[in-house]
């Protein structure tokens, strides 16, 4: 399992939006308290050897999920928090904010219907779109751009399915611990009572204690965290308002 891993959808995102570097925000919470799980769950859980192979067909399992994390990449520290279906044509919203070599790197991108509509700072517009007085961007101020369908055509990672695509294909193994034989354990992460497995590299994976284990998230003492929460009951994803959205001919447009 490489650190990389670690970037998950961020810096996917940042790669095909040229904000080089990207990542999450607030921890999600979710189920009992740690104090009344704490005294309900045993403080040992099962070895990882024993339960990788079904933490990863639950995840792979998964129709819709939503994060939140922090990221590190290269000193770029971003927060990104992202919620939707995980399908190749499914409604999703991801959000990014941090600093970028001192300027402020922020975007909000929701898909919805094949439309994809984004919210962003100058720095995204600049490396984008070539708006490098920054007129589009203070033309578009608080409202979205809808993409036009020439533009999200060939976007085939623009899914919360696709950005998650090189952690699907990398997921956690019994081989990546450093004891798979080793059992569980009980720690609060983020609010919830979960079990924690050390790995080779610098990652921890946690897993709920649920009878039907889920993985709660993963962190890293060098890169950051992402914790995972609303397995296959992410909220709907709904379209920015008409009077919220510019299209690009419009904005060009006005720009001149």
């Amino acid at each position: 399992m490489k650190k990389a891993t670690l970037a998950l959808a961020s810096l996917a995102v940042a790669g095909s939006l040229a904000f080089t570097g990207c990542a999450a925000a607030t921890p999600a919470t979710g189920g009992k308290t740690a104090a009344s799980q704490e005294q309900q769950v045993s403080q040992e859980g099962p070895a990882f050897a024993d339960i990788a192979d079904k933490v990863s067909a639950d995840y792979k399992s998964l129709t819709s999920l939503s994060f939140t994390g922090n990221v590190d990449s290269n000193g770029t520290k971003m927060d990104v928090t992202a919620s939707g279906e995980l399908s190749d044509t499914g409604d999703f919203t991801l959000a990014m904010k941090g600093k970028v070599k001192g300027e402020t790197a922020e975007a909000t991108i929701v898909r919805v219907s094949d439309k994809v509509y984004i919210k962003a700072s100058e720095l995204f517009f600049k490396n984008n779109l070539g708006d490098s007085s920054g007129t589009m961007a203070k033309l578009l101020g608080d409202k979205y751009l809808l993409l036009p369908e020439e533009a999200t055509a060939g976007m085939d990672s623009m899914t919360l399915k696709g950005l998650m695509s090189s952690f699907d294909e990398e997921f956690p193994t019994a081989d990546d611990m450093k004891d798979p034989q080793a059992a569980g354990t009980l720690v609060d992460f983020e609010g919830r009572q979960v079990y924690s497995y050390a790995a080779k590299d610098d990652m921890t994976y946690y897993i709920t204690t649920d009878a039907e284990p889920q993985l709660a998230g993963f962190s890293s003492t060098e890169n950051g965290k992402i914790v995972l929460s609303d397995y296959n009951s992410a909220p709907a994803v709904t379209a920015p308002a008409e009077d919220e959205v510019m299209d690009l001919s419009a904005l060009q447009q006005q720009a001149g």
